[in-house]
């Protein structure tokens, strides 16, 4: 089973990982859909790459009020 990131706090900041799981997509889905554009600002820390965690669950929401 996968584990689902918790958005606790507005300033969390998800990996790729993390937005993976909470979108129930693979990893690589994530990357080709940042690389796109399709995904909320990605913010890089060194080598790794963080989402917003408030930006992800935000742009999720509005894709199902769209539906």
């Amino acid at each position: 089973m996968k584990r689902v990131p918790a958005a606790e706090s507005a300033s969390a900041l998800w990996t790729i990982k993390d937005v993976a799981a909470y979108l129930a997509v693979s990893t690589r889905t994530v990357e080709k859909r940042r690389s796109t554009g399709d995904l909320p600002r990605a913010t890089r820390i060194g080598r790794s790459v963080r989402f917003q965690s408030s930006e992800v669950v935000a742009w999720a929401a509005s894709l199902r009020e769209e539906c």
